[in-house]
Formats: structure tokens, sequence, C-alpha cells
């Protein structure tokens, strides 16, 4: 349980999550009330079930592993993301 990560790829969701999966994980977040965050979500590789093992309020970033290319796309997203979330949130404030 540590973020020492030997290869990190970065994918979209839809290529490695069903639409139920992510609507499953979408209801999660929104009963957790969870806005913005980070989950860490196992895919069992037996019965390829998934679990949502952590949920944090603060979302750590990229892992370090990630390609500078990458992790900077990354953080870009994720500023994207945070900012359309807090812009929202003000309009109905």
């Amino acid at each position: 349980f540590s973020n020492a990560n030997r290869r990190v790829v970065m994918r979209e969701a839809q290529d490695v999550l069903t639409e139920d999966e992510i609507q499953r994980i979408q209801i999660f977040s929104h009963e957790m009330g969870l806005d913005f965050g980070g989950l860490d979500v196992l895919r069992h590789h037996e019965d390829g079930r998934i679990y949502i093992v952590d949920v944090n309020k603060t979302d750590m970033g990229p892992p370090t592993a990630l390609p500078g290319g990458e992790k900077m796309c990354a953080m870009r997203r994720l500023a994207a993301v945070f900012s359309d979330v807090v812009f929202e949130r003000a309009r109905y404030t």
C-alpha cells in the first residue's frame, strides 16, 4: 500500500471500465458527498469485479512514475475539472 509504481499508463475511464461500472462509481461518489477527489479502484483478477478501496477528498495527483509529458497532461485535466466544480458550486451559492 504505497505509491511506488514501476510503470504507469494513463487511460480514459471508458477504456478500462464498463459504462455500468462508471455509473456505479458516480453513484458511490455522489452518496459519499464527493464532488472532487480521488478513488482507488481495484479489479479482482479472477472474477473481474471492481472494488473501491479508498476515497480521498483531496486527490494526490498523478502517480510519480507517469512520464513527464503525461504527468503535465494529467495535472491540466485535474485542474480543469477542479475549476469546473468550484465555479459550478459558486454559481449556486
